[in-house]
């Protein structure tokens, strides 16, 4: 009997399922020890922020000009070779010219 008196109480004096924010009770899992140190901790996370943002940026500069090296480079190399090859192209074209005319001559 003691039991089952219990039991009917247990509700009015433990709200199952109260939850919410607007409940009796409210339970946090974490409290921080004191304000100056979450705002230490804040100050350390938002420069360790901008340290890396400006390593981004440094990176980002150093690939810039990587890539426009390679770009002038590979820009310079493709103007050369197209040079070569219009040389070599002429003077193989002269040349088969001149076999061509010398075969004609009976040479």
């Amino acid at each position: 009997m003691s039991t089952l008196r219990l039991a009917s109480r247990l509700p009015k004096s433990l709200p199952i399922g109260a939850t919410k924010a607007s409940g009796p009770w409210i339970h946090r899992s974490f409290v921080a020890a004191s304000p100056t140190l979450a705002k230490d901790k804040d100050n350390d996370a938002t420069q360790s922020v901008k340290e890396a943002a400006e390593a981004v940026k440094k990176g980002a500069k150093s690939v810039e000009k990587t890539s426009e090296f390679v770009r002038d480079t590979v820009s310079s190399t493709a103007e050369s070779v197209t040079k070569l090859t219009k040389d070599v192209t002429g003077k193989i074209t002269e040349k088969a010219a001149e076999l061509i005319k010398d075969k004609v001559a009976g040479k």
